[in-house]
């Protein structure tokens, strides 16, 4: 009779509880759609008081020429909190006030149970004298279970605003100290929810090991993937915002995961890379401790080209660019006598992986418009042709000043 008492005593509770909440949510609703309403009807209000003001200059200015910097101009540093600022600052109001009443209106509800939920949290469920597992006992460990998950969640967030951001660090190293911290949190949780269930290291750790041996096998590229995915973490050969080259693919790393990264391409699609490429593979990081960076432009102009002036133009050219950086200084080559050209070679060095297809079509045409301008030739390939024997019944049109020859005078056969 005792236990049945109890279970109808607690139903009621559960059912006021459960209306409670309802009533609750119910009220913060209603506050929050009258919020809505009220930030239309003042953003309704605010644009019609500035169509208003903007007639009224219409008008006057009709009549009536009016300075341009006597025209009412919307201020840089407004005084006053904007309407969003304002619904923000309210809903959190309203959050807050319907917490304190659900929290005050549970303790209500179950002042008079909490020492019967004591009592019933030492109910032992299985264990030893030494150990025994309660129904407290299990209760903390979900509670621990819940926390964790929250915790994970949202401290990293909260470590990133409070500290992280107003440390001298770049987003890459924020992501990996959040990433670590959650890694860390979620360990503790689990540890601390296993203990309290009476499963502690000692009763786990030759089941573990079996587990990792026989995982090992089954599952060593997940494996391989999760450790690859700490040591990036913890040595950093890539970060996230760095762009970087894995095979053929060229992107920017946008996130970094337990088991792959994932990194957008120029065309805006996302590849999902498993960590262990970056670990034993060939990785190009473009901005790993520099971001300066060097493009060259081969050029070959034509026997006979001034090839003084071919290379003051080059170097003006470069000059001519802003993007092209002053230091270090771009450099012009000749690099020898091609087959059919003067090779050569105008470097430069820029400073952002963002500016490298801009300034690559940009000195590509300068180059071609100036050596235009100047009158210098940019080479093409060029064949002679030699004929070692030709039908006579074909006929020939030759250009004045071209040479044929027969026979076996020929220096390469056709």
């Amino acid at each position: 009779m005792g236990y049945f008492y109890g279970a109808r005593y607690l139903n009621v509770k559960l059912l006021l509880t459960a209306g409670l909440v309802l009533t609750i949510a119910l009220i913060r609703a209603m506050f929050v759609r009258g919020l809505v309403v009220a930030q239309r009807r003042l953003a309704l209000l605010e644009r019609q008081r500035r169509q208003d003001a903007a007639d009224k200059v219409t008008q006057e200015g009709d009549a009536s020429p009016v300075a341009p910097s006597t025209l009412p101009t919307e201020p840089k540093v407004r005084s006053e909190p904007t309407i969003f600022e304002i619904s923000q600052q309210t809903r959190r109001l309203i959050a807050t006030v319907t917490t304190i009443l659900l929290a005050v209106g549970i303790w209500y509800l179950w002042n008079d149970v909490l020492p019967a939920f004591e009592k019933l949290g030492e109910y032992r469920l299985y264990g030893t004298d030494e150990r025994s597992i309660t129904v407290g006992s299990i209760v903390t460990a979900l509670v621990v279970t819940i926390l964790t998950v929250i915790v994970a969640r949202n401290v990293p967030g909260l470590l990133e605003i409070i500290i992280l951001r107003r440390l001298p660090i770049d987003r890459g190293v924020r992501f990996a100290v959040t990433t670590i911290c959650r890694y860390i949190l979620i360990i503790i949780g689990v540890v601390l929810a296993f203990t309290e269930i009476g499963i502690g290291w000692g009763k786990v750790q030759w089941l573990i090991a079996a587990m990792t041996v026989g995982l090992g096998f089954g599952l060593q590229e997940i494996f391989a993937n999760f450790v690859s995915g700490l040591i990036i973490l913890f040595e950093q050969p890539i970060r996230v915002d760095d762009t970087v080259t894995v095979g053929d693919v060229t992107g920017q790393v946008t996130m970094i995961k337990i088991r792959a990264t994932t990194i957008r391409c120029w065309d805006q699609r996302e590849l999902i890379v498993p960590n262990r490429e970056f670990i034993t593979g060939k990785l190009i990081n473009w901005t790993l401790s520099d971001s300066i960076l060097r493009r060259d432009f081969p050029v070959g102009i034509a026997y006979g080209s001034d090839i003084r002036k071919a290379e003051r133009l080059l170097y003006e050219i470069a000059e001519a660019d802003p993007r092209v950086l002053r230091d270090p200084a771009p450099t012009v080559l000749f690099k020898g006598f091609g087959d059919s050209s003067l090779e050569f070679e105008l470097r430069v060095n820029y400073s952002g992986i963002e500016n490298n297809l801009p300034l690559w079509h940009d000195i590509n045409v300068a180059i071609d418009d100036r050596f235009r301008e100047a009158g210098i030739e940019i080479a093409f390939p060029q064949r002679d042709l030699h004929l070692r024997s030709v039908d006579p019944n074909i006929p020939l049109h030759l250009r004045p000043g071209a040479q044929t020859s027969r026979g076996p005078a020929c220096a390469t056969p056709c």
